[in-house]
């Protein structure tokens, strides 16, 4: 068995796995765009109470100059603020499809890891099998040659000084004067 392993999915996996990654750019940049946007308003719901609070003011010194700028100025800003709240529904409507794009290519990602592991893990414990039934017939026919070995040096001996059957002739060849 060839030790090396080779996934034919590879090719495969590589592609899910930049999918993947260019989902979770995607959704990095939905995330952010969805932050800019709140973060505008924010800043248009501040700048939106401080014209209030200056309106108030002008109504408290009795400026009406200055309380019409300011009803002026809190109608457009009141504008922005709704123009900025349609665009945050469609960034976040943008960031839920990339958000669900994402959790699908890891999902698809996952699934052909997942197939890659278990069959590594297959082949690893085939290779374990063939290298346990290695040492296992290695073990096998070293002992059977000790036990050759320990046959031949225990055979009996015959009496001329050399092993009985050694010289090819029969007992009854070598008894016979």
């Amino acid at each position: 068995m060839n030790g090396r392993f080779h996934f034919r999915g590879q090719t495969l996996l590589k592609l899910r796995q930049q999918r993947e990654q260019t989902a979770r750019q995607d959704f990095t940049l939905a995330q952010a765009e969805v932050e800019a946007v709140e973060t505008r308003l924010e800043t248009l719901r501040a700048t939106l109470n401080d014209y209030h609070q200056a309106a108030r003011q002008a109504v408290a010194r009795g400026d009406a100059t200055n309380l019409k700028l300011y009803r002026h100025f809190a109608a457009q800003i009141e504008q922005a603020i709704a123009a900025e709240e349609l665009q945050l529904a469609s960034a976040r409507a943008i960031h839920e499809k990339c958000r669900a794009a994402l959790e699908a290519a890891m999902k698809e990602t996952k699934v052909v890891q997942g197939l890659k592991d278990r069959r590594q893990a297959h082949h690893h414990a085939l290779a374990e099998q063939q290298a346990v039934k290695d040492r296992d017939d290695q073990h096998a026919s070293h002992a059977a040659a000790i036990r050759e070995s320990l046959a031949a040096e225990l055979a009996p001996r015959s009496p001329l000084g050399g092993r009985e059957g050694s010289s090819g002739a029969t007992n009854e060849q070598q008894v016979a004067p």
